[in-house]
């Protein structure tokens, strides 16, 4: 019995990618890190210290959870996917049943656990549009897209409401990244983006005034000497607290600033935290962090492109797809060059249900790497020539393994 056991767990430790556990583990701990650096430069250093020993915690939680899911077939997440969803969105709605925090309806409250839907959101949607591309194989006709298109607009709509309209904004080029690898048309996809080009006018007459001011903010410049304007101070700070890391970072010039409200930066342990990052370790470390980001993206879809199950491979496209998009704008917001949208950079910054969501999705990802009986052809959304397929359809009928592990 227990050699079985052995060979069971060794069977599992070769089976998994590695390479996506890793990278996603060295983000982690940076963010960790960040967050505990940002509590130093604030103002009240024991009172910020919290969140970078909760992090800690959420990030113990987070490995135990993709592990475990690891373990487990991923096929589970297809067959609930519809119900998922439905239970996003109404959480979704309850989150205007709780106190507003910041004058925004973003979280739901069981005790002194507070969840945020938005993220759990973010998970199902993708649960539920790479379903429906399995069930009708792939989106190659018009009809085949009112489906994920409703669901786009459902989720859409109620994160608009909260509001947070950079949550809401990241769906789209995920739903086209999504609908592109399962099999849509371009010309399909050229009528969407044309559709949301010019539905842009509608969304800024539907903006506040607060939301338009992040966007001309990113256009006003502060001349030497004076203070910035209050729209204008959370992207003056980001990029001074940047500045201050120079080339290295101070945690190997050992360079402190003497003037106090240089390091002043709101929100420096959740949304900018990439500020942080670049003030203690340079532009070396923020290169570094971008790098990781890239590797994670790269094994993520090595992961789909090995798989042959259409809900697999395209959950994978879809997660990745989130997790790229979001790290553009985030580092994007940091350094000036996109309006601030309050979007969190993935695996780094502070937040329990982020990165509770990050790792039931990693861990999902490992699962398909390790699951690859499910074999459809090469490509299940896309049509072959009529020699492949037929070759696709022969060597099906070959009994034996079909692919190979996920880091082999």
């Amino acid at each position: 019995m227990w050699r079985e056991s052995i060979a069971a767990a060794l069977a599992w430790v070769r089976s998994v990618a590695w390479s996506v556990v890793l990278t996603a583990g060295s983000l982690t701990v940076i963010g960790c890190a960040a967050i505990a650096r940002a509590a130093e430069l604030s103002d009240n250093p024991e009172w910020f210290g919290r969140f970078a020993r909760q992090q800690a915690a959420f990030a113990v939680f987070g490995l135990a959870l993709l592990l475990g899911l690891s373990a487990v077939n991923y096929r589970w997440a297809s067959r609930w996917a519809y119900g998922m969803f439905a239970l996003a969105l109404l959480m979704l709605c309850l989150v205007f049943f709780f106190p507003p925090i910041n004058n925004a309806y973003r979280w739901v409250r069981i005790g002194p656990i507070g969840l945020q839907p938005a993220e759990l959101a973010k998970w199902a949607f993708v649960c539920a549009v790479a379903r429906h591309a399995a069930a009708c194989d792939g989106y190659r006709t018009v009809r085949s897209l009112i489906v994920p298109l409703g669901m786009l607009a459902a989720v859409v709509g109620l994160i608009l409401t909260e509001p947070d309209l950079g949550t809401a904004a990241v769906f789209v080029p995920v739903l086209l990244l999504m609908l592109f690898a399962g099999g849509a048309r371009l010309r399909s996809l050229g009528v969407l983006i044309l559709v949301v080009l010019a539905s842009l006018p509608l969304l800024w007459a539907l903006m506040s005034g607060e939301q338009r001011s992040r966007v001309g903010a990113i256009f006003e410049r502060v001349e030497p000497g004076r203070q910035p304007s209050a729209r204008n101070y959370q992207l003056y700070q980001a990029r001074r607290v940047m500045s201050l890391g120079g080339f290295w970072g101070s945690a190997l010039t050992g360079e402190p600033v003497d003037e106090t409200a240089a390091y002043r930066l709101p929100e420096a342990h959740n949304d900018f935290v990439f500020c942080v990052v670049v003030e203690r370790w340079g532009m070396m470390g923020g290169g570094v962090v971008l790098l990781l980001h890239a590797l994670l993206a790269w094994r993520c879809l090595a992961v789909a492109r090995r798989c042959g199950d259409p809900f697999g491979r395209l959950f994978v496209v879809g997660w990745t797809s989130f997790v790229a998009v979001q790290t553009v704008v985030n580092v994007g917001m940091t350094a000036g060059l996109l309006p601030v949208t309050g979007l969190p950079l993935p695996l780094l910054s502070y937040g329990g249900s982020a990165l509770a969501t990050q790792a039931l999705a990693l861990g999902l990802i490992v699962s398909v790497g390790r699951h690859t009986e499910y074999d459809f052809g090469p490509d299940p959304f896309r049509h072959a020539d009529p020699l492949g397929a037929a070759r696709t359809a022969a060597e099906s009928r070959i009994p034996g393994p079909i692919n190979a592990g996920p880091d082999s």
